[in-house]
């Protein structure tokens, strides 16, 4: 009798794969339209060429970043009037976080160096290793736009961002 049940079983199964199939034909579709495709922004950063400055090159604005504030240096350009480069201390003590950087005054200052060489699209930064992530995307920012009376919302100024290590 076993032998029975065991022919009966075996002989008439089927699969029917056809509901599987539909399923699968409608998942596609709306599998592929509720995908959201990642779109990323990127600033250009490049490293700086290593080599002797020529001199009739224009040096780039150099930006330190410590945690005394930003030290702005304005290669050519300290014998004209009005030069503001040098030290830009934080607003607080300690610059503990990124609200304590004065980045409008660093706007201000860059905004003045553009004018006077409105050629110069880079800018370097020299972030000290103890310095926050967020306090260079700051001070990105800050360099790229120019300020007007509501903000930095202006035109660019420094679009060519080169990241450097910070003198110690």
């Amino acid at each position: 009798m076993r032998e029975r049940r065991r022919s009966r079983m075996t002989e008439g199964a089927d699969l029917d794969l056809l509901p599987v199939m539909n399923l699968i034909s409608l998942l596609i579709p709306f599998l592929l339209t509720a995908t959201q495709f990642v779109s990323t922004t990127s600033v250009a950063a490049t490293a700086p060429t290593a080599g002797v400055a020529k001199s009739e090159e224009v040096v780039p604005p150099r930006v330190s970043i410590s945690r005394k504030g930003f030290d702005l240096a304005l290669v050519g350009l300290e014998d004209r009037p009005g030069y503001p480069g040098g030290v830009i201390p934080c607003l607080t003590a300690g610059c503990e976080n990124r609200d304590a950087y004065d980045y409008d005054a660093l706007a201000d200052r860059l905004a003045w160096a553009k004018l006077q060489r409105p050629d110069t699209v880079d800018v370097i930064l020299m972030p000290q290793p103890d310095v926050v992530y967020e306090v260079l995307i700051g001070t990105m920012d800050a360099a790229r736009s120019m300020p007007t009376a509501g903000g930095r919302a202006g035109a660019v100024m420094f679009p060519v961002v080169s990241i450097v290590a910070g003198k110690p």
